[in-house]
């Protein structure tokens, strides 16, 4: 059977439109369910060859009706369409793959320099990938502007389909790029040029660190802090992140220079350590400040004792008064600081692992959350002038006779750390 579907392609074997018009009707972004959308991608696949090989309107029609022919007698040797499409674009693949390769060769000629760029960031950045939204940010990030997607069209490289939904995703059908499926071996065979390092000579990575300690600049920071290296959905505010020659967004992509990315992430590290020790260092004097006056500080406290803006008072709040929601179990770093505050400590509280044990606040934070998951906490507390859980108390633990502060058996005091009494 894939004999004669074989021999059925290689009659066109001289015609790089039929080959090319074929490999698209095999890769329609469409759900087996929709029938994946092969109706509906005729219009597409016939701008597509319109754009690619210049061809007129009437020209591409005429290509398109002879793909519906061909297609025709492909199903009468293989019915069930997944299965034939997946022979389709098998055999073009390993059979026709030179007649790409000297197409796309041809059409890099007289290309733009932008799809040169795309090729050679394709190529040569080490978190490249087939996302074509994250080659574009890519080249937006390091050139300031996207390609435009009529070179890419016309270079050979990409095809615009119709990707169908059904169900209640009908409406949210729409066109998408599609690269073709073998890119990574053309790349390999066409002389592509590194991206000049020059490029990155001219951004100033450290003076754009600095900036990120502005409260304003905490989206990007955030985007930053992540190494997101891929696709990236802040779609609401994705724009914001852009900064020529460092972050660029594409539609639903967002990256980071890769040129530069080594050199940002170790400033970045910089920055967030000491962003992690300053907001470390509030929070002590915060939870210093709840022993002293055995009660939780009120907004209006926080900000005076912490001096913080107001428009900090949230995520200050939230770090004294929540722990961070998703697991940390995957963590060996945690993990190792979680063993290291329980062997330290019978009942490990936040400012204990912040002051004795020198965590930072966001590895504290962490390390709560895991004792939590793994059972070896029953709550997690900020300061011992909290109330501890009845089914916590032993009727060993000392108390002090003046205040009644009851105090944690693990300090063995001779006084009252909260009145100074003696009378325990």
């Amino acid at each position: 059977m894939n004999n004669l579907i074989a021999k059925l392609i290689a009659k066109h074997k001289k015609d790089i439109t039929m080959l090319d018009s074929l490999l698209q009707w095999s890769i329609t972004p469409s759900a087996e369910y929709v029938g994946y959308g092969i109706d509906v991608n005729y219009q597409y696949i016939r701008e597509n060859l319109r754009i690619t090989y210049e061809l007129t309107q009437l020209e591409a029609e005429k290509r398109v009706e002879l793909l519906k022919k061909l297609v025709d007698e492909l199903q009468k040797e293989e019915s069930e369409i997944g299965k034939l499409r997946e022979i389709i674009k098998s055999e073009i693949t390993e059979k026709y793959f030179d007649s790409y390769l000297k197409l796309i060769k041809k059409q890099l000629q007289t290309t733009d320099e932008g799809v040169l760029n795309i090729l050679s960031i394709y190529k040569y950045d080490p978190s490249s990938s087939d996302n074509y939204y994250y080659l574009q940010a890519q080249h937006d990030a390091i050139f300031g502007k996207a390609v435009k997607e009529q070179y890419l069209v016309k270079s050979g490289i990409l095809k615009f389909l119709y990707w169908l939904k059904g169900g209640s995703s009908a409406k949210n059908s729409e066109v998408i790029p599609v690269l073709i499926p073998f890119l990574d071996r053309i790349v390999e065979n066409v002389k592509l040029k590194k991206l000049s390092t020059k490029l990155s000579a001219k951004v100033d990575v450290t003076k754009f660190v600095r900036t990120l300690t502005d409260f304003k600049n905490k989206f990007k920071l955030d985007f930053l802090e992540k190494k997101m290296n891929q696709i990236s959905y802040y779609q609401e505010n994705k724009s914001l992140l852009r900064e020529e020659g460092i972050i660029g967004v594409f539609k639903r992509g967002a990256a980071i220079s890769y040129l530069i990315k080594k050199s940002l992430f170790e400033s970045i590290q910089k920055i967030i350590d000491e962003i992690n020790k300053s907001k470390t260092e509030k929070v002590i004097m915060l939870l210093e400040y709840e022993v002293e006056n055995k009660r939780i500080p009120t907004d209006m406290e926080i900000i005076r004792v912490a001096k913080i803006n107001i428009d900090e008072l949230d995520e200050y709040k939230q770090i004294l008064f929540e722990l961070p929601p998703e697991s940390q179990s995957e963590d060996e770093e945690i993990i190792k600081k979680a063993t290291k505050a329980i062997q330290e400590f019978n009942e490990p509280y936040l400012i204990d692992l912040v002051k004795t044990l020198n965590f930072d606040i966001i590895t504290a934070r962490k390390v709560l959350r895991y004792l939590l998951d793994k059972g070896l906490i029953k709550e997690w507390f900020r300061t011992y002038t909290q109330e501890t859980p009845k089914d916590q108390i032993t009727s060993d633990k000392p108390k002090c006779g003046d205040c009644g502060c009851k105090l944690d058996d693990r300090e063995n005091p001779e006084f009252c750390p909260f009145c100074g009494s003696s009378n325990l």
